[in-house]
């Protein structure tokens, strides 16, 4: 009996201790000061910065170049931006479309307000507010990559009237259900502390980040797609904002029925982040749904195979 609970005693204390070291640790880290998300800021010509919805959003237009077929939304993923579609949207304009990208909350350069609910169907009906904005009572075609395929195919089914075509890259919809454990943990100061210091003084080096694009890429990225994607992600307050995305509160609940008849799915065939065979297993269950890979393309097909993507979009556009 005396050895069990000395056995639970230093049990205890080990418990207090690594409490401690969470809680307290961190903030003996100094960090490097960083810049904040400014609504001033101008990282594109074209860049603008409005508040929608309580929180301040970074999108850009471009304009049909030639006589106006329609207006397209590309919506980026997982720590992505406009960046992410640079690629594209010249070719789009030459085809005649007039092409809107956006930032969500959290990444690219908008707003870092952590208290945001980055629930699905609000950062749905936010794209669609900016895009109202844009062209007032006009219909779009919607094109999602990653984690912006759950939100362009909410987008549909939330307001079918304005839309088109669905394009899913490289990702479906995705139901998050975080247990409450989970979010209480993110939810703690002290680790979304740890958060921004892994990120500052790990994820920020440009040579790991490079190995994480080349894992999205499945091939070597170039300096442009290095600087490009990181350095948004060196904004104050981008980890902390990042972890608030798995608090999100919805529900939403996307059927497919209701725009799968709208739907296009692209995907790289060697994507190492969301496989090809989640993709195929879909499909099965819902065979009329063109789908099309993209031999040797990873995760980011829009970018690495951008001419063999760009074709795909333009063949089913025009449909």
């Amino acid at each position: 009996m005396k050895l069990l609970k000395k056995f639970f005693k230093w049990l205890l204390i080990a418990l207090v201790v690594i409490f401690a070291l969470i809680s307290f640790v961190p903030y003996l880290i100094p960090l490097q000061e960083q810049e904040s998300f400014s609504a001033d800021r101008k990282p594109f010509p074209n860049s603008q910065i409005e508040k929608f919805d309580e929180v301040w959003v970074h999108y850009r237009v471009f304009e049909a170049k030639n006589e106006k077929k329609g207006n397209i939304l590309l919506l980026h993923g997982f720590s992505g931006s406009t960046f992410s579609w640079r690629k594209n949207v010249t070719f789009l304009q030459e085809k005649g479309y007039q092409v809107l990208c956006m930032d969500l909350p959290a990444f690219g350069y908008s707003d870092r307000l952590p208290t945001w609910n980055h629930s699905v169907e609000r950062r749905a009906n936010l794209a669609w507010k900016i895009a109202e904005k844009i062209s007032p009572n006009e219909k779009w075609h919607l094109a999602g990559h990653s984690m912006g395929a759950s939100i362009v195919l909410a987008m549909g089914q939330l307001q079918p009237e304005k839309t088109q075509k669905i394009f899913c890259i490289d990702g479906l919809y995705a139901q998050r259900n975080g247990s409450t454990l989970f979010k209480w943990i993110i939810s703690y100061p002290p680790v979304n502390r740890w958060a921004e210091i892994l990120l500052q003084k790990h994820f920020s080096q440009k040579d790991k980040f490079k190995e994480i694009l080349y894992s999205a890429y499945s091939q070597n990225p170039d300096d442009e797609a290095v600087e490009g994607y990181l350095t948004p992600m060196l904004l104050k307050g981008t980890a902390t904002a990042i972890l608030s995305t798995a608090l999100a509160k919805s529900n939403f609940k996307l059927d497919y029925q209701n725009v799968s008849k709208k739907m296009i799915v692209i995907w790289g065939e060697k994507d190492q982040w969301i496989s090809l065979n989640l993709a195929k297993n879909w499909h099965k269950n819902f065979s009329e749904v063109p789908f099309i890979s993209i031999k040797d393309a990873g995760h980011c097909p829009m970018e690495t195979h951008s001419e063999e993507f760009n074709a795909i979009l333009e063949k089913y556009l025009i449909e």
